[in-house]
């Protein structure tokens, strides 16, 4: 996917010129970024979305993943959280909360 990350960049450009403020293009972007490896730019897309449509887990997983990779433990189990509140049946993101609440002092 890395090879792709700037056409799936541009997209989402498209998309937010001909609908702007659409959520999608947030999603877009922060799953961009994070195929990419370029975490910090991760944080904001992925928030937006959130913040408009709510507990998404794929979303809050992809937020959790760039928060724990940038040394952000306690904010990603909140982000990991907010996913099962989505889906509580995801063994994924219960993982990655233990892993991140583990390194977080067991907050």
């Amino acid at each position: 996917m890395k090879g792709r990350t700037t056409e799936a960049r541009e997209w989402a450009d498209r998309a937010d010129a001909a609908a702007p403020g659409m959520p999608a293009t947030d999603y877009l972007r922060a799953a961009a970024a994070a195929a990419a490896g370029e975490w910090e730019e991760v944080i904001g897309p992925a928030r937006a979305y959130l913040d408009a449509v709510g507990p998404d887990a794929p979303a809050a997983r992809l937020l959790g993943t760039a928060l724990h990779e940038l040394g952000r433990p306690a904010e990603a189990v909140a982000a990991f959280e907010l996913g099962l509140r989505d889906d509580p049946t995801r063994a994924d993101l219960r993982a990655a909360r233990d892993h991140a609440l583990a390194l977080a002092g067991g907050r």
